[in-house]
């Protein structure tokens, strides 16, 4: 009996202990500085290059915040597409947007819209600017009965969950439409290649699908693999935009180090 308990322990101990090392993937970390630059392919075409910064962590109105900012610029060389936009959001210490700016242009049409969100109150605000003279604006108030996610925000809300298996759905917006979005998070994958880095790199893999249309006409299947670090930078993501299914893949990055097996 004596044998039999002591056999029990050290296989309960064994178990703890990979459950401890899986499970014990460092929490997702903001690190302010980092800057990841992403070339968007279409076939064999390169449609642009994206730009997500982390800029700073301020205060508010008293509430911490990290400062994000999201740039698409499209190939100047290709007549059919023109866009060259910035957005930024404040996101807080729960990973909801708190305030958020868009600044488009596509071709020659300019927009600019600012969201505020009031969560002690349970709504938000939209005020869409006069491309003309900004400060004429239309206001748009709608309910907040939960967290609605930009593109951006989004992003940051799978890095913080994507190391455990589970489901998700949230909703997202764009302009004053609501949409759901489906994630299924599978935890730790097989390597990754990205032509950027020399060796491949350990990664967690997500996949899903934009139930709307998002930034840069994003919706449907998606796909895409997260470094295996403690700041889970996306690597890779196979998307359907305006023009079709595209490839974005990261080439560039700084205030990072690209994790080893």
């Amino acid at each position: 009996m004596v044998k039999r308990n002591c056999l029990i322990l050290v296989l309960f101990i064994i178990f703890f202990l990979n459950a401890t090392l899986y499970s014990g993937d460092k929490p997702f970390q903001w690190h302010t500085g980092e800057q990841l630059t992403y070339k968007v392919k279409w076939a064999f075409v390169r449609l642009g290059t994206v730009q997500l910064s982390i800029e700073d962590s301020l205060k508010l109105d008293s509430i911490p915040v990290h400062k994000v900012t999201f740039r698409i610029d499209s190939n100047p060389l290709l007549f059919f597409v023109d866009v060259h936009s910035v957005f930024t959001c404040y996101i807080d210490d729960q990973i909801r947007p708190v305030y958020y700016i868009a600044s488009e242009r596509n071709f020659q049409k300019r927009q600019k819209a600012i969201y505020r969100f009031y969560y002690p109150d349970s709504f938000f605000t939209i005020d869409f600017m006069d491309q003309k003279d900004t400060t004429r604006y239309r206001r748009v108030t709608l309910p907040l009965k939960e967290t609605v996610f930009d593109g951006i925000s989004l992003i940051f809300h799978a890095r913080s969950r994507i190391a455990k298996v589970s489901k998700d759905t949230v909703t997202s917006f764009l302009n004053d439409k609501l949409g759901k979005v489906y994630l299924n998070y599978h935890g730790a994958d097989s390597l990754i290649h990205v032509s950027a880095i020399p060796r491949p790199v350990p990664s967690y893999y997500i996949d899903g699908v934009i139930n709307m249309k998002g930034i840069a006409g994003v919706t449907g299947p998606f796909k895409g693999w997260f470094a295996r670090d403690a700041q889970r930078p996306p690597l890779k993501a196979y998307l359907k935009v305006f023009v079709g299914n595209v490839i974005a893949e990261l080439e560039s990055w700084k205030k990072w180090q690209p994790p080893r097996e």
